[in-house]
């Protein structure tokens, strides 16, 4: 690695999330334009 030094990990462990009890915060930071991008579109309809 040209003598430079690496990062090499001995151990790891995985842990799951499924039982995790969070507190959710509705909050985009992101601009109108960013938001509704025509490649960001999944569907689209009319109503009848």
């Amino acid at each position: 690695r040209n003598g430079k030094s690496v990062f090499v990990p001995i151990h790891w462990k995985l842990y799951t999330l499924e039982k995790m009890l969070v507190q959710v915060k509705h909050e985009f930071n992101a601009s109108n334009k960013g938001m509704y991008k025509p490649e960001a579109l999944l569907a689209e309809g009319g109503i009848k």
